[in-house]
């Protein structure tokens, strides 16, 4: 295009648009016209679709879409010439469009007349309001989630109560509910109680918005118990409803104990649940720690009135006493602590009524608190006793603590003298609820017990039913009370009696005994002890790891003292509390006897677990010490003749498991001694210090005692295989009485020799003796041979019959033939043996 013109017809009110070409156009040509046209705002409710019409030309077809702008809805009033179309039969270069409608026409002219419409949002609102209802102001926490269809909106309005003050108006994500963007917000309409919030953006769908509102309230009845409730009204804030088609909202009062709250007017309210109210309002609904929800409603559309009657709470004041008496030689230590709670409202000061006798000896230790007799004394102090009064620099509200302290001197007591003492009563005054515990202790050399018939007092047990949050060291005695008591002990004085300082309560000896005859020990030990310094004696020979001692896990120095004895520094250790005590050393030959560390010192030893390792081509033929074995014998898998092996009933992680019970993860290093070979297990109680003590194992060599064995059956087989059966039958007899007599007194001795070896061993001498018996026992022995004779003779005498008709035998002499060997079996006999013959067979 080179350039264009528009010029306007005369009275026709059509404008022709002329355009010039740079040179004469042949084949196609696209131009693109852009026009537009304002309306007033009648002219929005019908529009007549301009027509374009191309001058000189044979023909004009085309295609006419619409597209109406977001928040406008379009429709058609009046069509001539058009043809409906389906977007997708519309061309590629309009495909890609969102078309509300769509016409082909095939010639000029057409008409098409719409009508144009402005979309209005259509807006839900679910609200919550929390009231937090506080003596001096109220806080009103709106959250609000808006559900905008149709078209998107800019401002948000709400009406909002009279005389609050807006604190803060922000976007909030809820849920699914997308924070709203907040641009500004002014307060504004009639008595400026309309609040306008301005959008940065259009929000459309689901958008949260919160607002925070306060209100002072001057109200005296609040501050200070009256016991006469008054009347508060509540109005909430609510969406304008310009702004929402229907709101949905909840009420939730929240007030802090001290605040008793009531409904006194609900209009336009439902109660519910707290539960119920917070229901789809996500973690932003939870309240803020020091309010408790009292009353919880829902409203819709309808105005709603709400007005409460709020009282303020008197004090409720509970209190705890702990009263402890440490009785020492000569003087009596007390310390009174009295535990305050105060709830709902605060108090200016507290009383507690003590003892006259002891008015000038107690010392008040709390901190920023007071004290000082109340003069006039009240009218219900009791008789010998002294009111005082506690106060501090503000009033005493929620927990409170009150420590009084004194000595009183106490007679001195011998060995074996008693004394009688009556725990002083200090009684709380002006509150609701008081209860206490009297916990006693003691010097080491003294006795305590109660006397007479206390009264209001039980006793208790001081390590486990104690107050909570109290602990105290070393208590002897405890009693729990309720309102008022009394309590007298006795104190009896002993003489201290020298006992064990150090106990064993548990022990794991590990050694390890290597082919080249070395051996490995690691001892553990779970123990108590109350020295600094606790020696140790090795066996002889010893040589120590790098790290020889370990105390709960952590390595410490082993100190060398005269002689052979060595010390384990205990420094800082609790003697209450139990520890693991872990040794190891090598010794460089195996000594015929296992010993262990010895405690000169004497500790009271428990129970100890020995666990050795052998190579496995050593066999354990039996034991001698106070030990006991703690292993079953069970067969070999690996064996090819299944011989019998000892199996430890406990596994070794089940034994470390077991001495460092109670020690925590500081013995994870317990388990680091290399081990191999087969293993033993041997346990016992208090076992005598080596070498009486010690346990003494007999090993041989595997092979060598199959070997051993073997022959010893063997040999013996070969030599009987000459004798007379009676001897072969008295010599398996004695193996087995000699089998029973060593399972009896030699068990172990017994199961190592009973196995796969012996059995073979029989088996050889029994299949010996059955060869020596076929081959040249039986040949010879007179009776068969006998027997032989006698069955030839009876043949004879039945051919003889058969020939000659006579029963008469034939001579022996007669028989033609030549005499027949010993072993020879007769004519006609060779094929099946004589009747007899098997029977003879059988016995022998």
């Amino acid at each position: 295009v080179r350039q264009w013109s528009v010029s306007t017809g005369a009275g026709t009110g059509v404008q022709r648009v002329a355009v010039e070409l740079f040179e004469p156009a042949k084949g196609s040509q696209n131009i693109r016209l852009e026009l537009e046209n304002f309306t007033t705002g009648e002219d929005q409710r019908a529009l007549e679709v301009p027509r374009i019409r191309a001058r000189d030309v044979a023909r004009q077809q085309g295609v006419l879409v619409i597209s109406s702008a977001v928040g406008l809805r379009a429709d058609v009033i009046r069509t001539a010439g058009l043809v409906q179309m389906d977007a997708g039969e519309l061309p590629s270069s309009l495909g890609r469009g969102s078309w509300d409608f769509a016409y082909r026409y095939s010639t000029m002219p057409f008409a098409l007349q719409i009508a144009i419409e402005k979309i209005q949002p259509y807006v839900t609102v679910d609200a919550l309001v929390r009231a937090y209802l506080d003596p001096q102001q109220l806080r009103l926490d709106m959250l609000a989630v808006f559900n905008i269809e149709r078209a998107g909106v800019f401002q948000l309005e709400l009406d909002v109560p009279e005389g609050v003050e807006v604190r803060t108006v922000r976007g909030r994500r809820v849920g699914n509910a997308a924070a709203v963007a907040v641009d500004t917000h002014h307060l504004g309409g009639e008595d400026s109680r309309k609040l306008f919030v301005s959008l940065a953006r259009r929000a459309l769908g689901k958008v949260g918005l919160e607002l925070q509102l306060v209100r002072d309230l001057d109200v005296p009845q609040l501050l200070t118990p009256t016991g006469t409730p008054v009347d508060i009204d509540l109005a909430i804030p609510r969406v304008a409803a310009t702004t929402a088609d229907r709101e949905n909202g909840r009420l939730i009062v929240l007030a802090p104990d001290s605040l008793r709250v009531d409904a006194a007017r609900t209009d336009g309210l439902r109660s519910v649940s707290t539960a119920e109210a917070v229901k789809g309002m996500g973690d932003e609904a939870t309240a803020a720690p020091a309010f408790t929800p009292m009353l919880a409603f829902v409203y819709s559309q309808d105005p709603v009135v709400a007005v409460l009657a709020v009282e303020r709470r008197r004090p409720y004041v509970t209190v705890r006493q702990l009263l402890t008496a440490k009785i020492e030689p000569g003087v009596i230590r007390y310390d009174a602590t009295f535990f305050y709670d105060i709830r709902y409202s605060g108090v200016r000061s507290l009383r507690i009524d003590i003892p006259a006798d002891l008015a000038s000896s107690i010392r008040n230790t709390t901190t920023g608190v007071r004290d000082k007799p109340i003069e006039p004394p009240p009218d219900d102090v009791g008789e010998g006793s002294v009111a005082w009064s506690f106060t501090g620099e503000r009033e005493f509200m929620g927990a409170a603590q009150i420590r009084l302290t004194w000595e009183r001197k106490l007679e001195k007591l011998d060995v074996g003298k008693s004394v009688d003492i009556a725990v002083p009563r200090l009684e709380p005054r002006g509150a609701d609820r008081a209860w206490g515990q009297v916990v006693l202790t003691k010097a080491e050399t003294i006795d305590i017990h109660a006397t007479g018939e206390p009264t209001g007092v039980r006793p208790i047990d001081p390590q486990h039913d104690l107050m909570p949050g109290v602990t105290i060291s070393g208590a002897a005695r405890a009693f729990e009370f309720h309102d008022a008591w009394s309590l007298s002990v006795t104190a009896t004085h002993y003489a201290l009696e020298e006992v064990k300082r150090t106990s064993i309560e548990r022990a794991l000896v590990r050694i390890v005994v290597t082919r080249s005859n070395e051996v490995s020990v690691q001892a553990l030990y779970r123990m108590r002890s109350a020295r600094q310094r606790l020696m140790v004696t090795f066996p002889a020979g010893v040589k120590f790891d790098t790290r020889p001692v370990r105390i709960n896990g952590q390595a410490t120095t082993l100190e060398r003292g005269d002689k052979e004895d060595f010390f384990v520094g205990l420094v800082g250790q609790d003697p209450a509390s139990p520890f693991l005590l872990e040794l190891r050393y090598t010794l460089s030959d195996a000594p015929g006897r296992l010993a262990y560390p010895v405690f000169p010192d004497e500790p009271a030893v428990q129970k100890v677990y020995l666990s050795v390792f052998f190579p496995r081509e050593q066999a354990w033929l039996g034991s001698k010490g106070g030990w006991t074995d703690e292993m079953v014998w069970r067969p070999d898998p690996e064996s090819v003749l299944a011989n019998w092996v000892p199996i430890p009933r406990q596994d070794e992680g089940s034994l470390i498991a077991w001495v460092s019970e109670g020690i925590g993860a500081s013995s994870g290093n317990a388990g680091g001694l290399q081990t191999d070979g087969r293993r033993y297990l041997f346990s016992t109680l208090r076992p005598s210090a080596p070498p009486e003590g010690a346990l003494a194992m007999v090993m041989m060599n595997q092979r060598a005692l199959n070997l051993i064995v073997f022959l010893l059956i063997v040999g013996s087989g070969l030599i009987l295989v000459r004798g007379q059966a009676s001897t072969r039958w008295v010599a398996a007899g004695s193996l087995l009485i000699a089998i029973v007599l060593l399972g009896v007194f030699m068990p172990t001795f017994s199961l190592q020799v009973t196995d796969g070896v012996l059995l073979a061993a029989v088996l050889v001498v029994l299949i010996v003796w059955a060869v020596w018996y076929v081959a040249r026992t039986r040949p010879r022995d007179p009776i068969v041979l006998a027997r032989r004779a006698a069955r030839r003779d009876a043949a004879l005498a039945a051919l003889s019959a058969a020939v000659t008709g006579s029963s008469s035998p034939i001579p022996s002499a007669q028989v033609v033939g030549p005499p027949m060997d010993a072993g020879e079996a007769e004519p006609g006999q060779s094929d099946r043996p004589a009747p007899d013959d098997q029977d003879d067979k059988g016995n022998r």
